[in-house]
Order: C-alpha cells, then structure tokens, then sequence
C-alpha cells in the first residue's frame, strides 16, 4: 500500500534501465509502475492521463513496453468506464504477446481481462479468465501468478454467493505447513484475511469475521 514511496523507487529505476539501454528492465518497470497507478491513491483521470503519457514517451517501437502497459491502462479506463478503450488496449498488448512469443502472457494477460470484465459486471466471463491465467501459471510453475488468480477467483465467487466453492479455492492458497510455513507478502496477507472474515460472516461466525476483519 505505499504506492509513493514505489513510485519513486520505481522512477529511479526507469531511470537505470533507460541509461544501461535495458529493455527487459525498462518493460518490467514500466508494467509495475502501470500497476501502482491503478492501484494507488492517485485520481483516476490523473492515472489515465500519466499512463498514456508513459506509453507515448517509452512505447514508441518497443513492443514489450507497449504489452506491459496497455495491460494496466486498459483496467483504469475499464474504472473510468471507458470499456471500449480498455478493450482495444487488452487486444493491442494480445497482439503483441503473440508476436512476442512470451509463455509467461498466457497467465498473466487474462488476469487483467478479468479486471476489466469484473468492471463491466461480467463475473463469469471474468471467471472463465481466471481459469485461463490460473491453468497457465500451474503450467509454468509460476506460482505468483497462480495465487493472484486464485484471490480474484475466491473474491469473485463471494461476490456471487457461492462461499463454498469460494472456501474451497481459498484452501488452495493455504501454504503447505499452514501457520508456520512460508511467510507471505503484507498485502496478500490482509487480502487473505477479508477473504477469511468473509468466509467466516457466512458461516455465521461473527466473532471470527469481526478479529479477521
């Protein structure tokens, strides 16, 4: 959640990867810096304007910058209810994954179709995406990619009612020593947690949703 202090990291590191001429690390940090704007504090017109004026100065002729881009561009118009723009920036960086021949798309591009499907009030499209990214990130053995999946999947089933096919996916996420395995990240932590309390709520477990919560 300190989206700031990612910016300006993130802005020291474009700035690396553009004098070493780094491709790879201009595309991937320009991609998170896309993420932040739309997950940020920042307006939502404000995000737009600052992602195009990213895509305009760093996309010119760099494929991968554009395919890192257009994906969080199209989630912030899709929030500015532009579906049209978010659509045509989710078919620019489709096209360009296949020139590009990245395996690593085939999970993480249908994560961002999702978004903008759950926006538009499309949860079973959004699902069948879901299922997409989550069958291609298992294949790849990208597990950062399968576990982002797999909230959205678990949030998108509560939304919907349907809490026991949503604690069943949730269980997936349980790391396998449970309480004392792995660390996880903050964020995946507290996003665990709501979906727990959820859980919990329909349960009838008030006590438990509440201290989860």
């Amino acid at each position: 959640g300190r989206h700031r202090d990612a910016e300006r990291l993130l802005d020291r590191a474009l700035g690396h990867a553009v004098r070493a001429d780094a491709e790879p690390e201009r595309a991937a940090t320009l991609g998170a810096m896309g993420v932040s704007l739309w997950r940020g504090p920042l307006p939502v017109a404000d995000a737009v304007t600052r992602c195009r004026a990213l895509l305009a100065e760093q996309g010119s002729g760099r494929r991968a910058v554009r395919l890192t881009l257009n994906c969080p561009l199209a989630v912030v118009l899709a929030l500015h209810d532009d579906r049209e723009g978010a659509l045509a920036c989710l078919a620019e960086a489709e096209q360009l994954a296949q020139r590009l021949g990245y395996a690593e798309t085939d999970a993480f591009l249908p994560l961002f179709t999702a978004t903008v499907d759950e926006l538009a009030g499309r949860p079973e499209e959004a699902l069948r995406s879901l299922e997409r990214a989550a069958t291609a990130a298992r294949a790849l053995g990208a597990t950062g990619l399968l576990r982002s999946a797999l909230l959205d999947t678990t949030r998108i089933r509560l939304d919907l009612g349907d809490w026991r096919t949503a604690h069943g996916t949730l269980a997936a996420l349980e790391p396998a020593g449970g309480p004392a395995g792995p660390p996880r990240p903050r964020a995946e932590s507290a996003d665990l947690d709501g979906l727990r309390a959820r859980i919990a709520a329909e349960h009838g477990e008030a006590e438990a949703a509440t201290r989860l919560a």
